[in-house]
């Protein structure tokens, strides 16, 4: 289904934005921001990647193992789901990174629910 809208947004009178850190707190979430050099965001999220990757193989593999019992099944399938997100996310915060070339500095924040990474975002700076 794909949603379009391109007329004014039209908010409440009594509405009150938030900023990103209240909303995450608001969700029961975890943020940080970090200042970096653009190699040093690449090295990090590079690692992150290497560390989400492993995690999912190592995941799908007590998936595997887990067949006989549907809890273990359960728990190592979302731990299959939550790894490969981050993978995915760090993936694309390393490839934001390269695009940015070799010099310079960057922010990157991290958010997440629990001990899962809900998004990644670079900016230079």
């Amino acid at each position: 289904m794909e949603l379009c809208y391109d007329g004014a947004l039209v908010m409440p009178k009594n509405c009150i934005a938030v900023t990103e850190d209240e909303m995450t707190y608001l969700e029961s979430g975890w943020c940080g921001t970090g200042t970096h050099t653009i190699k040093e965001g690449r090295s990090l999220m590079w690692g992150l990647v290497a560390l989400t990757t492993t995690g999912t193989i190592a995941s799908g593999i007590l998936t595997a193992l887990a067949i006989p019992s549907v809890i273990g099944a359960v728990v190592a399938a979302a731990g299959t789901v939550l790894f490969g997100n981050a993978a995915i996310q760090a993936g694309a915060a390393y490839h934001q990174l390269c695009l940015m070339g070799s010099s310079g500095n960057c922010s990157i924040t991290i958010s997440g629910v629990l001990l899962a990474i809900t998004g990644i975002t670079v900016k230079k700076i």
